[in-house]
């Protein structure tokens, strides 16, 4: 049996072992307990550490690692943790080493590509917890009523994975 959740979600599981992790862990960490032949706990502070123990108990099983005997406890040691994208609002990317953007502009906010839920996933199964949509010379347009839409849309796609999202600013957008 596994049990995943936030502790006082399933305090009815509260043991010395799995209290005494809670007690060293950060709000993004997370604590694995098992006892041998009877279940498994995957607990945390928040629904985020919650997710990464989840990740990681995942990573245990499909590495074909012992999962009978776990005392696990684990927080990040980096408190952002960021993918810095160099993407242009016309869908390329500065300089043009990685190919098209991930990013369709143009079909946010109305559509939104399901590779969305697969990068903010991915992000979240290795510690990821931000990301900068766009270059670092970036097009004044992003900060348009416009752009700040599309690019809640994405943050609204990427929160319940614990990934917040951030823009660069053009040092010169507020010049008329």
């Amino acid at each position: 049996t596994i049990i995943a959740g936030k502790l006082e979600d399933i305090a009815f599981l509260k043991n010395s072992v799995i209290e005494k992790g809670i007690g060293q862990i950060n709000e993004e960490g997370f604590v694995i307990y098992s006892e041998p032949g009877k279940m498994t706990v995957i607990t945390a502070k928040s629904d985020i550490g919650v997710l990464y123990g989840t990740y990681h108990f995942l990573q245990l099983v499909q590495t074909g690692k012992n999962i009978n005997n776990l005392n696990i406890v684990s927080s990040p040691g980096i408190k952002i943790r960021v993918l810095n994208h160099w993407d242009n609002l016309d869908g390329s990317i500065e300089r043009g080493y990685a190919g098209n953007s991930l990013w369709d502009w143009k079909s946010l906010p109305g559509k939104t590509d399901p590779r969305y839920i697969d990068y903010a996933r991915a992000n979240a199964s290795i510690g990821i917890n931000g990301t900068v949509l766009n270059n670092v010379n970036a097009n004044p347009a992003m900060l348009t009523p416009e752009y700040l839409e599309k690019v809640a849309v994405l943050a609204n796609i990427f929160r319940p994975y614990g990934i917040k999202v951030y823009l660069s600013i053009k040092f010169s957008s507020p010049v008329n």
